[in-house]
């Protein structure tokens, strides 16, 4: 007796295009995540005395898949903002003020009305306040990410299914034969 197997190839395993879609499902799924955890930075982001518009540090957030070094596809959410990673992780108590006139144009926005030398005169003491208080960090990339991470997976969980689809099966396995007898 003996059991006859037929095995067809089908999908892109077998057409030498596996690296193809391996490639172009990650570029999708990290384009995906970027761009989510992007506005997810962005949702968590204070918002400057420029508000929405302009130059500020919200508006300087990005995410983007990038194709350099030994992995297929990495991905980053930044900013190009001066400003960001002391917004992002805080500042501590004891160090030196911040430099002068960097904070003019937020106390004009804050105490609306106030001359030059009077926001001049507000600016330092803020200023001494920072450089002798510090502030707490607001943490915008670190918790979108960690409050996000399930998602994030999930999103990587699907382009690895997509890939297997996109590969394909071993489709056909013809069958057991009825067949009973000797040796083949």
């Amino acid at each position: 007796m003996y059991i006859k197997l037929d095995i067809t190839e089908k999908g892109g395993i077998f057409h030498r295009r596996s690296q193809d879609v391996v490639m172009k499902a990650l570029t999708d799924a990290m384009y995906k995540v970027t761009s989510f955890l992007s506005m997810e930075v962005k949702e968590r982001t204070p918002v400057g005395y420029r508000g929405n518009r302009g130059s500020g540090l919200k508006q300087r957030i990005y995410g983007k898949p990038i194709f350099k070094g030994k992995a297929l596809v990495k991905g980053i959410v930044s900013h190009t903002s001066k400003y960001g990673d002391v917004i992002e992780l805080g500042r501590r108590a004891g160090k030196k003020m911040p430099p002068v006139g960097s904070l003019l144009d937020w106390i004009v926005f804050k105490f609306a009305g106030v001359d030059m030398a009077e926001a001049m005169d507000i600016e330092w003491a803020v200023r001494r306040n920072i450089g002798k208080f510090g502030f707490p960090g607001k943490f915008m990339f670190k918790e979108a990410y960690t409050d996000n991470e399930s998602k994030i997976f999930k999103i990587f969980d699907e382009a690895g299914f997509n890939i297997s689809k996109e590969m394909g099966e071993l489709t056909s396995i013809a069958g057991v034969s009825s067949d009973v007898g000797g040796r083949p």
